[in-house]
């Protein structure tokens, strides 16, 4: 089948063909930096949004945020939390009960010994899961993905 008269039917949806595609342009050497995943952990990964308020700049947030895991690291139960230094935090557990949870925290001033600090609030708002158990048999194509 040649790639100017190649046209699809997915999902009931017709392909319109790119006429003239593949015969410009030139072959190039690509590096991907890549990994082949092998197996996939048997838990649930939990998306969380998060706001800082008040806001300020990704350097400050990531300062914060270490002050949030000394502050607060007990409340985690253990659990690992990755947070994307802007509004996203993934944990592999749920680390608080409910749809949303609210914590206060307290940024050092720098040179100082006092405990106080500048206060800031992190809010996190459950938004999404992952069973990463069902991934791996959608990978397999033993579910739909609708089961994911």
């Amino acid at each position: 089948m040649s790639v100017t008269n190649f046209s699809a039917n997915v999902a009931g949806a017709q392909l319109a063909s790119r006429n003239g595609y593949g015969t410009r342009g030139r072959p190039i050497k690509l590096k991907v930096n890549c990994f082949e995943v092998k197996s996939l952990p048997d838990f649930v990964i939990h998306q969380y949004d998060v706001v800082m308020t008040p806001d300020v700049p990704k350097t400050v947030k990531r300062q914060v945020w270490g002050q949030f895991e000394a502050q607060h690291g007990a409340s985690l139960q253990g659990l690992q939390v990755v947070y994307d230094g802007v509004a996203i935090a993934f944990s592999n557990g749920h680390f608080y009960g409910g749809e949303r949870k609210e914590y206060e925290v307290n940024l050092p001033d720098e040179g100082s010994n006092d405990r106080g600090g500048r206060p800031f609030k992190i809010v996190f708002t459950t938004a999404n899961t992952l069973n990463l158990h069902e991934m791996a048999l959608f990978l397999k194509r033993q579910t739909p993905v609708s089961a994911i």
